[in-house]
């Protein structure tokens, strides 16, 4: 995975083309690296799978301020 493929990835999980991604061990540093860049980073929910891989969500936090 290059820089592209993972703000691709992000984009993808932000906009709703794609609900979940796994992310393998070998690609998880370059992905993280681009992750921790995003403004809505928290939104962005990994759960460790088996062997060192990581599923990603996107799950969007209500904004500050916002009643619900």
């Amino acid at each position: 995975m290059n820089e592209q493929e993972a703000k691709d990835i992000l984009e993808q999980l932000r906009n709703g083309t794609q609900q979940k991604v796994l992310i393998s061990k070998d690609d998880f540093m370059c992905f993280r690296a681009q992750l921790v860049l995003q403004k809505d980073r928290e939104a962005f929910v990994g759960t460790a799978d088996k062997g060192g891989s990581v599923t990603y969500v996107y799950t969007p936090q209500p904004e500050e301020g916002q009643s619900h």
